[in-house]
């Protein structure tokens, strides 16, 4: 299995002066997903990829951790950082988001402990590519790679930096462009020569060889080293055809995919791209896809806690559950739902400390889609047998609703904001006494056109930020109607507040917005905004000091 990790770094707040604000690392991080996951020239699966934007030392060094370790004998790992190279002593030093120089050995990722980490890796193979400025000091004098080493199948490590030990790297020149090493890179990944006319795959040498043959002039001249037997096949090239056709009109090339495409998604798509990618940047799974456990446990928690008052409302007045008497004991119903929400949370944790390879993870994977399955049984006895009577109640079915929806999605994309948009769509037509719209006037009409608004961008893939900013939105149609008509239809906000920290959490974040999630990129951006409003008369005071 090919798998790989992006470390992409671009801002620095710690360091405003000494480590300014990089252009490259953020577009750094798209190209080279877009490239390793390229449907005719990849060989790595989207999922497979994980990519760290403007990430700390400590979840730099855990995520890498966790992927030299979770990984097989078989499997072929590829690391990639860009940003900030600081030279140690003996080796180069990984600039991360809290990194402060005075303390650099214990705010940054060494090039030790990158070695320490692969050392202790089962994986057949070990791919690193550093594009930061001292980057050739990793593991100390870089070697020639010659044929008579490239003998044989790849097995060993094989390093690819952007400049020497003491040189430093070419940022890009301006916001949204790759720096120049990794667009030489990924052109590389995708166009170069085989060695073989015939040959189907292509090995890190004729990558790299490919590379330094089309780095521009005055930037520095990528270098390489090998530590093991043979060479390793890192992309791959169609197979030839007599006669040059096929290719062009290949069903998995972005052009064909456009082709397809409706005609008003194709203009969107081309005029806003960031609000509708298209291509590779569309068909590759969001953060939400990949760690849906993050939504799974916000969900467990808010199961728990409907359960826990829907219990109480029941302590205080049970004779109000008339509808529920068929059951022996009424009071079992909410245990069961507080047992299950505490289940699902437990297996979410689990799957947080878990890597994405290992056995565990897969286990914990059926286990919560078995807890999916559960919650939908529970929702449809409480929609059967149980009168909704208290609000409690309520939102404790509407939040079991969720869950199944979800569980029900699980094979889509963004299958989370799918459901908080069903459960918002329902609460449109939900009647009064089951907290929906007080009247039917133009609020719920309205709310039925957002929620479809919803469910045409989610099919077309949006962007995380327009899911968030169209969910915020349908929560319009609820505040107003409980300013006219004095009445909350809470099934529906309620339905548009889960669409939303969907979005907030991961759906809709694609290599094209990066990771971390929406939330965590808005949070940092205000962090940073912070500490800049902190840091500016400090640093006017400093300059009329000298």
């Amino acid at each position: 299995m090919y798998r790989a990790l992006l470390v992409c770094n671009a801002a620095f707040p710690l360091e405003p002066a000494r480590l300014p604000r990089l252009n490259g690392p953020t577009r750094d991080g798209l190209a080279m997903w877009s490239a390793l996951t390229d449907p005719d020239t990849g060989l790595f699966a989207p999922e497979n990829v994980e990519v760290l934007f403007d990430a700390d030392k400590d979840e730099i060094s855990r995520t890498t951790e966790r992927f030299f370790g979770g990984c097989s004998a078989d499997d072929v790992l590829l690391f990639y950082y860009s940003g900030h190279g600081k030279k140690g002593r003996t080796n180069v030093h990984l600039c991360a988001r809290n990194t402060a120089l005075h303390e650099l050995k214990s705010t940054s990722f060494s090039g030790e402990d990158l070695t320490e980490m692969m050392d202790s890796s089962p994986a057949r193979s070990r791919i690193v590519i550093l594009d930061c400025c001292h980057s050739g000091a990793f593991k100390g004098e870089t070697s020639t790679v010659t044929p008579r080493m490239l003998d044989g199948n790849g097995k060993g490590r094989f390093v690819i930096t952007a400049s020497g030990a003491t040189e430093p790297a070419r940022d890009a020149e301006e916001q949204g462009s790759p720096s120049p090493f990794t667009r030489a890179l990924v052109e590389a990944l995708r166009e170069a020569s085989p060695r073989s006319p015939h040959a189907t795959s292509v090995a890190v040498r004729d990558v790299y060889i490919h590379a330094l043959e089309i780095i521009p002039e005055g930037v520095p001249k990528p270098q390489s080293s090998l530590k093991g037997v043979g060479d390793e096949i890192i992309a791959k090239r169609p197979t030839p055809l007599a006669d040059g056709a096929g290719a062009a009109n290949s069903p998995g090339r972005p052009e064909a995919q456009a082709e397809q495409a409706s005609l008003l998604s194709k203009t969107l798509s081309q005029r806003f791209p960031g609000i509708i990618p298209a291509g590779p940047q569309a068909d590759g799974p969001s953060l939400g896809d990949r760690r849906p456990w993050r939504m799974a446990l916000v969900s467990s928690l808010l199961v728990g806690l409907f359960s826990w008052l829907a219990w109480r409302a029941w302590i205080n007045d049970p004779f109000r559950y008339d509808d529920f008497s068929s059951y022996e004991d009424n009071e079992s119903f909410f245990q069961v739902c507080g047992l299950a929400a505490l289940l699902l949370a437990a297996v979410c944790t689990g799957e947080s400390f878990t890597s994405e390879a290992s056995w565990l993870r897969r286990a914990l994977q059926v286990v919560r889609a078995a807890l999916g399955l559960a919650f939908g049984c529970l929702w449809l006895v409480s929609a059967v047998a149980v009168h909704l009577s208290y609000w409690e109640q309520t939102m404790l079915q509407s939040t079991m609703g969720f869950v199944f929806f979800a569980w029900i999605a699980r094979r889509l994309h963004d299958a989370m904001f799918l459901a908080g948009t069903v459960v918002s769509l329902l609460g449109a037509f939900t009647s009064p006494e089951d907290l929906g719209f007080d009247k039917f006037d133009g609020l719920p009409v309205v709310q039925w056109v957002i929620c479809a608004a919803m469910l045409w961008l989610w099919f077309r893939r949006a962007t995380d930020w327009v899911l968030g900013a169209v969910s915020a939105l349908t929560l319009l149609p609820a505040v107003m109607s409980y300013a006219i008509h004095g009445a909350l239809p809470a099934v529906a906000l309620y339905g548009a507040g889960l669409a939303l920290v969907s979005a907030g959490l991961g759906d809709g974040t694609r290599p094209a917005q990066g990771v971390p999630s929406l939330a965590s990129r808005t949070l940092l951006t205000l962090l940073g905004a912070f500490a800049d409003a902190v840091q500016r008369p400090l640093r006017i005071v400093d300059r009329r000091n000298t």
